[in-house]
């Protein structure tokens, strides 16, 4: 039995699956950024080795045919010191791993991701363009970091009576275990294992849980988000002339902080660009970086009975958004 594993790498955390030729689960692992540009090398590193062992341990696996997914060169090399790595195939990178994980292949669609950073894809004719994705540093609207960002700065404002109370400010003490939002602040600079960036994006999910205990200035946040996105996304259209057969699919865990995101950027979608098709994918991006095998081996996408498979085996795997 051939065994293969699949990675899906970001900002905040990489994931990892590790199944057989017929794709049935064999294990699942969880480890902290790999993202070079804001974890230092040695970090890195350190992620990549203990995701690695989380993996294989206890499975007996010493072998594996493949490695799929979105990766960078220091995780790979970490599974290859840990068992005999055949091959590597990255393909497609997160365009191509979530247009899968919504059940396309994704020749002729576009992708707006939002995780710890943002960018939107658009896949055409042989060819890609893109938007955003220029990193923390320039700007990086529509993010899970960029909304972690203004998390903090409505939290400060409220700590420090310049500006309206906010349920942030609460939610933002209780993520850090912090006695007020000064302490919170500074903690971010001292988590363990996690750069500042990766920690800061990692508080959005203070935004969303804030805006469900009806706070309006998160809710507003949600909002204005989605918009944010929404017309990153108009502006590929626009700039590349997509027909309005082309779809958008949603990518990113940032999208699962709170539906107010998702729906504000289809309404504004919809107000700009009548009739264009907006998908939420089914499963996790891990999912569509499992699936890649298909593309790799055959070029195609999972038959209605392997979709169905797929549900079941990796139930635990669906891509949710909070209410």
């Amino acid at each position: 039995m051939k065994h293969y594993v699949a990675f899906d790498g970001g900002g905040s955390k990489i994931a990892a699956i590790l199944y057989d030729e017929n794709l049935r689960l064999v294990s699942y692992a969880l480890g902290s950024s790999m993202n070079t540009s804001s974890t230092s090398h040695e970090q890195v590193e350190k992620n990549s080795e203990e995701v690695c062992a989380k993996l294989l341990d206890g499975t007996g696996v010493t072998e594996v045919e493949c490695c799929y997914g979105v990766f960078p060169r220091i995780l790979s090399d970490a599974l290859a010191h840990t068992v005999r790595l055949n091959r590597l195939d990255d393909r497609g990178g997160e365009g191509l791993v979530g247009f899968l994980a919504a059940g396309i292949k994704g020749d002729n669609a576009i992708m707006t991701l939002s995780g710890t950073g943002s960018v939107i894809f658009y896949n055409h004719d042989g060819r890609g363009d893109e938007a955003g994705g220029y990193g923390s540093v320039v700007y990086d609207e529509g993010s899970g970091y960029h909304m972690g960002r203004m998390a903090f700065a409505a939290a400060i404002k409220d700590f420090e009576q310049r500006g309206p109370k906010t349920l942030i400010s609460e939610e933002l003490c209780k993520k850090m275990n912090a006695s007020d939002v000064g302490e919170a602040a500074y903690k971010i600079y001292n988590v363990e294992g996690k750069s500042p960036i990766a920690v800061v994006a990692s508080c959005a999910v203070c935004v969303g849980e804030a805006a469900r205990r009806g706070d309006e200035i998160a809710a507003g946040l949600l909002r204005e988000c989605g918009v944010n996105l929404a017309e990153q996304t108009l502006g590929v259209i626009r700039r590349r002339k997509a027909p309005i057969d082309v779809p958008v699919v949603l990518a990113g865990g940032h999208f699962k902080n709170d539906r107010r995101i998702s729906d504000a950027l289809k309404e504004h979608i919809e107000k700009n660009d009548p009739g264009r098709k907006i998908i939420v994918p089914y499963f996790e991006p891990i999912v569509g970086a499992v699936l890649v095998k298909l593309i790799a081996e055959e070029d195609r996408t999972p038959t209605a009975e392997e979709w169905e498979f797929m549900k079941k085996e990796y139930h635990d795997f669906r891509f949710v958004i909070k209410e």
